[in-house]
């Protein structure tokens, strides 16, 4: 199979949040814990949307002589822009393929490609959404990645928001963000491999 799977992790983007917000004087951690405020205010929800977010790791699962090859993309001296520049390498005339791709991995892909100018990024409008096929776009049809690998008897997933990843990232607990992403391209390979994702692709 041609395809690439890939799963994200993000935190706060803290500096666009401190200048989105007039923030000064304020840690990392303050700023963060601002803006999850100023938007729960703003939206009734603390999930900061997907242009505030930052990308720290992108895990890249591939087919090579039928064999599932993991890549694991990871910010080193906050360098993202590097990130985005192997991610396009790695999945290179590959059909990309995620969870909740539309609404999260590609458009925050997108999002930060734009801010560094990373280019050769593909239209995210021709990646495959695999909860979005799956479900025939009826949201209260759509499980979560973890509940769909428990169903198919994958590896188990550990459900996590934007907060947790930010308070993992702040311990230096790079293991458990990085084995995330990991466990998550693994189970959207298993997930996608049992489907005929040409009949998928025009829908």
């Amino acid at each position: 199979m041609n395809i690439a799977a890939i799963a994200i992790k993000t935190i706060p983007d803290v500096n666009a949040g401190r200048r989105l917000h007039n923030i000064k004087n304020l840690s990392d951690e303050g700023v963060a814990k601002a803006m999850f405020h100023l938007h729960q205010q703003k939206t009734g929800s603390a999930d900061l949307p997907v242009y505030l977010q930052k990308i720290v790791a992108i895990a890249v699962v591939t087919a090579e002589n039928a064999e599932e090859q993991i890549r694991l993309l990871s910010i080193e001296n906050d360098d993202e822009k590097s990130v985005l520049e192997a991610y396009v390498a790695a999945t290179n005339g590959k059909q990309q393929v995620a969870w909740k791709g539309n609404q999260f991995e590609f458009l925050a892909i997108q999002y930060r490609a734009l801010k560094y100018r990373v280019g050769n990024i593909p239209d995210f409008l021709q990646h495959i959404d695999l909860s979005e096929k799956l479900s025939l776009n009826n949201s209260q049809a759509s499980p979560s990645l973890g509940e769909i690998s428990c169903l198919l008897n994958l590896e188990e997933i550990t459900e996590e928001t934007l907060a947790s990843t930010w308070q993992s990232f702040l311990k230096n607990e790079n293991k458990i963000i990085h084995q995330s992403a990991i466990t998550s391209a693994k189970n959207v390979f298993q997930v996608a491999s049992r489907l005929n994702l040409d009949s998928y692709r025009d829908q």
